[in-house]
C-alpha cells in the first residue's frame, strides 16, 4: 500500500503539470455520499438448488450447505455512506482518499422454507453483512459549463463482519450449529471504479450523482460445532465474492 502511494504522489504532478487546462480552479474538494448498496452475483444469489449437499465423511447421509457464501450470498438491497477528501493537479486530474460504510441485510426466507420441509423444527438466522472500504483513489474530470463528469478509480482495504449464522432447531436446543470460535471480521482487497456527475449551484458547492462499482473478494475458515456438547467440529474454508453496485447522491464542497 505504501508504494502505491508514493508512485500516485510523484507520478501525478507531472501529469498535472502537462495539462492545457491551467485556468482557476479548485484544489481540494470534500465529498460527502450516501445512496443504496445494491448487491450483484453470488452475493445476492439466494438459490437454494445447492444448499442440500452429500456428506463428504458420510455418503448415506447429506449436509446443508447454507453457511458456504461462494456461491450464495443471500444479499439484499442496503444503504452506503461515504466520505472522501480530494486533491486537484488541475481541472482534469485529481487524487484523493476514501472511507465507505454498507451494510446489506440477509434473506433468509428461502432457506427456511427449504429447511421447514426437511425438519419442520428447523430455523436458520444470521446478521447483516457490513463492511468497511479505505484507500486512494485517482481519478479524470471534464467540466462542461456548470456541469462537470468524472471517473475514477478507487483500491484498498476492506473489512466485512465475519458471517455467522446460527441454526436452531426446536426450543429445547437453542443452536444446533454455531461458530465455535469469537466473532472477528474477516479483511481483503477491494477495486472500486466510480463515474460521478456534479452541477455546480454555488461557487464552493456541488451536487450530483454517483454510480460505483466495488468487487472484493473474502476469504475465511469457519469452525462449526454442535450445541449443546462442543461435539462434532467441522471446517470450512470460504468466500464472500462481494460484488457490490453503489446509486447515491453526493455534496462536495470545494475551496
Amino acid at each position: 500500500m505504501k508504494k502505491i502511494l508514493i508512485i500516485l504522489f510523484l507520478a501525478l504532478p507531472l501529469t498535472g503539470l502537462s495539462q492545457e487546462d491551467r485556468g482557476k480552479f479548485s484544489r481540494f474538494n470534500f465529498d460527502f455520499k450516501a445512496g443504496t448498496a445494491i448487491p450483484l452475483g453470488p452475493y445476492s444469489n439466494s438459490s437454494t438448488s445447492q444448499l442440500v449437499r452429500e456428506n463428504p465423511f458420510d455418503p448415506n447421509r447429506q449436509v446443508i450447505g447454507v453457511f458456504t457464501k461462494d456461491g450464495n450470498g443471500f444479499a439484499e438491497p442496503g444503504f452506503f455512506y461515504e466520505g472522501s477528501i480530494i486533491y486537484s493537479f488541475g481541472k482534469r486530474w485529481f487524487i484523493g482518499f476514501l472511507g465507505q460504510k454498507f451494510s446489506n441485510p440477509v434473506n433468509l426466507i428461502p432457506v427456511n422454507f427449504l429447511l421447514k420441509e426437511i425438519v419442520p423444527e428447523f430455523n436458520m438466522s444470521q446478521g447483516d453483512y457490513q463492511g468497511t472500504l479505505l484507500g486512494p483513489m485517482i481519478g479524470f474530470s471534464k467540466t462542461s459549463g456548470l456541469l462537470r463528469y468524472s471517473i475514477s478509480q478507487a483500491f484498498g482495504s476492506s473489512k466485512l463482519d465475519f458471517p455467522i449464522f446460527k441454526m436452531g432447531y426446536g426450543e429445547n436446543v437453542p443452536w444446533v450449529f454455531t461458530h465455535f470460535y469469537d466473532y472477528e471480521p474477516i479483511k481483503s482487497l477491494f477495486s472500486k471504479t466510480e463515474f460521478k456527475l456534479d452541477y455546480q449551484i454555488l461557487p464552493w458547492i456541488k451536487l450530483g450523482g454517483n454510480l460505483s462499482f466495488i468487487y472484493s473478494d473474502f476469504d475465511y475458515s469457519l469452525t462449526l460445532s454442535n450445541v449443546p456438547g462442543g461435539s462434532g467440529f467441522y471446517q470450512f474454508d470460504d468466500t464472500v465474492n462481494l460484488r457490490l453496485l453503489n446509486l447515491g447522491l453526493h455534496m462536495g464542497i470545494e475551496f
